[in-house]
């Protein structure tokens, strides 16, 4: 069976949805499916016969009345994506993984963490977190453990919980005199770094209520990363966002390492993780993906991007901008386009060339088919907006 991803941007603000459209051989339209108005639409077309030739269109509904077919919405296909059929309606806000990416927890319309297995996106565990507003998630390594960091009220303006994976009670529980951005476990489980107080990132032993250290971060928003140990580098290194343009690197023991650099112009940094064994670092930040060596053995590459996870070799950046998915070879910084107009919100990297999206409130699971082949040369994305993609098996640009 083949399924079609079917993905468009309706610039019309009027009307109740959309009538999804399709003719086999060039013969007449018929309506298969009708969807609400969000932007961008999506459907998912799975044809009867794989051997026909079908088209596609997109009408507006606006009450009993349809949108003439000369002024239907452009439709554009994903020859490069193919639909596993996991999809999860509720995804909202962040979404975190557990390190072996069995794992993936979201934020549903009811302002619940529910947690998802996978393959499959079912339902593993529900959370109820009472509507709050939940900035960041994280799951242990040992699957033990959920964290969140939130917005609380002008009473207690941040808190940071953690609840049991195994039944979903709560564990513990702080309060904060900040909103709480970032909460996130230590690779080996046994601590957790969180927003302290203004201006700072502490390190606790969260079994036995127990500052260990604190860092200066930047104020009002701040973003963790921690190594995992390696034979390289064996010390567990904690990143945290000093400044506008700076990410300062420390062990857990408390010493300062070494400053990144990002650059110049670099604004409010959304995301930061490590990789290649603790050498590398990846920051997010406004509109750019920047890679920096932690060490200072080159300088930092750059390229425009929204969102950015690394595949679990670490030998590829897959992320988003303008629209569209694109894919980095780190070692000679190649890019490939995927598919455009899929505009996540969240994203994330699981196993075997999978990756979750959520688009318009719906978290769907996809496999990236030629994912890897024939990267384009180039060092920058400035050429995404008008995506290129590469023909099914061959590689070929088109």
């Amino acid at each position: 069976r083949t399924s079609i991803a079917l993905l468009w941007s309706g610039n019309v603000m009027l009307g109740s949805g959309y009538a999804v459209e399709r003719a086999e051989n060039a013969g007449p339209y018929e309506v298969i499916g009708r969807t609400g108005f969000y932007n961008p639409g999506y459907y998912v077309d799975s044809p009867p016969d794989t051997t026909a030739e079908y088209s596609y269109r997109v009408r507006l509904i606006n009450g009993s009345k349809m949108s003439d077919p000369s002024a239907s919405v452009v439709v554009g296909w994903w020859p490069d994506l193919v639909i596993e059929g996991a999809t999860y309606l509720r995804s909202y806000g962040p979404i975190a993984t557990s390190p072996d990416k069995s794992l993936i927890a979201v934020i549903d319309y009811s302002g619940n963490i529910d947690v998802l297995a996978s393959p499959g996106l079912q339902l593993y565990r529900q959370i109820q977190s009472a509507g709050l507003q939940v900035n960041s998630l994280d799951i242990d390594k040992d699957k033990q453990f959920l964290v969140a960091g939130i917005s609380y009220n002008a009473q207690h303006p941040g808190k940071v919980s953690i609840w049991r994976l195994s039944d979903g009670s709560l564990f513990k529980e702080w309060d904060k005199t900040e909103p709480v951005f970032a909460a996130r476990f230590g690779p080996d489980s046994s601590f957790l770094a969180t927003d302290g107080t203004y201006g700072s990132i502490e390190l606790l032993d969260f079994q036995n209520n127990q500052t260990l250290r604190t860092f200066p971060s930047h104020p009002g928003d701040s973003r963790i990363a921690f190594s995992i140990p390696s034979s390289e580098q064996p010390q567990t290194l904690i990143a945290v966002w000093a400044s506008q343009s700076q990410v300062q690197v420390w062990n857990t023991s408390g010493l300062a390492w070494g400053g990144v650099d990002l650059g110049t112009s670099v604004g409010d940094v959304s995301d930061l993780k490590f990789f290649k064994q603790g050498r590398t670092l990846l920051a997010v930040a406004d509109n750019s993906i920047i890679v920096a060596d932690i060490n200072g053995s080159y300088p930092p590459r750059k390229c425009h991007g929204t969102l950015c996870d690394i595949t679990p070799d670490d030998q590829y950046l897959v992320g988003s901008y303008g629209g569209g998915l694109f894919v980095i070879r780190v070692d000679n910084w190649c890019v490939t386009s995927v598919v455009s107009s899929v505009n996540p919100s969240q994203m994330a990297i699981l196993p075997e060339g999978h990756v979750l999206f959520s688009v318009g409130g719906v978290l769907k699971d996809y496999y990236l088919q030629n994912r890897w082949t024939s990267p384009l040369n180039s060092s920058t994305l400035g050429w995404m907006q008008n995506s290129v993609g590469f023909s099914r098996g061959s590689g070929s640009p088109r």
